[in-house]
């Protein structure tokens, strides 16, 4: 069942909360600027009206005047079209982030996954996780390291997110800012865009494991509402993290690797270079996904299963848990093709300033997804102690690029450069 209330209760607070923030309820004894205006164009109106004996001088200033006013007037009209876009804007990211919340605390809570194993009538497995529960598990199992990652993103990281968005929030609904202050600042909002995303080291490491075991029919591991509730959030809250609108000058800038005026080449050389590049990162891409990145034993239930992420994706899609495979295929493999070809562009002075490239960026979890596999192998071994799991080199290969693409994202871009977007 989904968390309709709270989802509904949120909703409803922060639709009022922007209602107050921009449309204030009016008083009667200080009229709004926009009636004084319009009361001083009546009574200008009247006495042009009444002046019927002036001269052609007169009325060149009047019909100059009405110009001018014309002038103001569509001025303000795209004014208010500006005003009226930044409202559906925040509109839409308040809804979008208060859904993403609502699903947060059940997709922490209820259960993840379910794992069982039975082999003559002797029980081997028989474990049911929420995302707390494989945490407390793994520090159990004396796996710290893998247990802290998924405390600290998937569990803390959510809730400093949101203590960042309502401090920026609250002291816009204000009018003031707090430069010196992280936590309430565009610079606070800026990191948070960047970090959403690993949230859902937590969704594809329970994905990964479930795909793996689902290969051997005498071990079943079975996704559950928990997984979905947070999928959910991961998704919602990276959008709703776009969706704020920051001062121009603490966007991310992408940061060209050419030296300038390498556009002015002959268009042929450039168009081949890029062609040729792209077919590259490509091709790198599609061997990360195609060779088997890890194995996985456990005598026991007859199990030995080396697959790729294309292996993972393909018996997710088998036993039935197509979300959770079109999810992998779509932020594992590819959005991340698309940035990765969008950066090729815009390295090449081809297609500067893209759209939709910040999202692009944030939405390409290739790197989350490195780290989740090397998250999975201390976790299967949690699950028994004749559980054994081994990163292969196309294992190694993915955690190695995904130390690059997380090096480019953070050390390429700059908060404090001028956007180009």
């Amino acid at each position: 069942m989904m968390p309709n209330s709270p989802f509904w209760l949120g909703l409803l607070n922060g639709l009022w909360m922007i209602r107050l923030a921009y449309y204030p309820l009016e008083s009667s004894e200080n009229p709004t600027p926009k009636a004084t205006k319009n009361s001083a164009k009546i009574q200008i109106g009247r006495e042009v009206s009444t002046d019927q004996d002036a001269d052609m001088s007169n009325k060149d200033t009047e019909y100059a005047g009405m110009t001018i006013s014309d002038a103001e007037s569509g001025l303000e009209s795209l004014r208010d079209a500006s005003e009226m876009e930044k409202r559906l804007k925040s509109i839409a990211c308040t809804i979008v982030l208060t859904a993403a919340y609502a699903f947060l605390v059940p997709g922490l809570v209820t259960t993840l996954f379910t794992a069982h194993a039975e082999v003559g009538g002797i029980t081997y497995v028989d474990i049911e996780k929420s995302t707390t529960g494989l945490v407390w598990m793994l520090f159990d199992a004396g796996n710290w390291i893998p247990a802290l990652l998924i405390l600290v993103y998937s569990v803390l990281m959510p809730f400093a997110k949101l203590t960042v968005l309502v401090g920026y929030a609250y002291l816009a609904l204000l009018g003031r800012s707090r430069p010196d202050s992280f936590f309430a600042s565009a610079s606070g909002v800026a990191t948070v865009q960047k970090i959403s995303k690993w949230a859902t080291i937590d969704c594809f490491t329970t994905a990964t494991i479930c795909g793996f075991f689902c290969e051997q029919d005498l071990l079943k591991i079975v996704l559950h509402d928990g997984f979905y509730y947070f999928m959910s959030y991961c998704v919602l809250s990276v959008t709703g993290a776009l969706l704020i609108e920051l001062p121009r000058e603490t966007r991310p800038a992408h940061r060209k690797l050419l030296a300038p005026g390498a556009a002015q080449q002959p268009e042929k050389l450039v168009l081949l270079g890029a062609a040729l590049s792209s077919a590259g990162v490509l091709a790198v891409l599609a061997t990360l996904i195609s060779m088997p990145i890890m194995r996985v034993e456990f005598g026991r239930v007859y199990l030995d299963a080396s697959l790729s992420i294309v292996g993972v994706v393909g018996q997710l899609w088998t036993k039935g848990f197509s979300a959770a495979a079109v999810c992998l295929v779509a932020l594992v493999v590819v959005v991340p093709a698309m940035d990765l070809v969008s950066t090729v562009l815009e390295t090449f002075e081809l297609a500067s300033s893209l759209p939709a490239r910040r999202w692009l960026r944030d939405f390409a979890m290739l790197d989350v997804f490195g780290l989740a596999v090397a998250i999975t192998v201390a976790t299967v071994s949690a699950l028994h102690n004749d559980i054994h799991a081994t990163l292969l080199p196309a294992g190694w290969a993915l955690c190695l690029t995904s130390a690059i693409l997380v090096y480019f994202a953070w050390a390429g871009a700059s908060p404090t450069e001028e956007a180009s977007r």
